[in-house]
């Protein structure tokens, strides 16, 4: 844990890493669980793996899945662009 202004608290980067600025975000969440973000993966995949170093065949599977939901959710931008002009 770690002190601010005298009293102990927890780092919020597990829970809220990534702030919604404005409706016009592009964000992106390595978490399965934050649907406020434009990616997140499509499968749960585990927190550890934000602080544990994973294999280089599960780091390739988390790779290509990550690759695959942001094609998904780019594909998702243009065609919501595209129905308001």
């Amino acid at each position: 844990t770690h002190r601010f202004r005298g009293v102990h608290c927890v780092d919020g980067g597990l829970t809220c890493n990534t702030p919604i600025v404005s409706a016009n975000n592009f964000s992106i969440t390595p978490f399965f669980f934050d649907r406020r973000m434009t990616v997140q993966p499509s499968r749960p995949i585990g927190p550890w793996w934000s602080i544990i170093v994973p294999s280089s065949k599960r780091m390739t599977k988390l790779f290509l899945l990550g690759k695959k939901n942001g094609h998904k959710a780019i594909l998702k931008f243009q065609n919501s662009t595209r129905k308001k002009s």
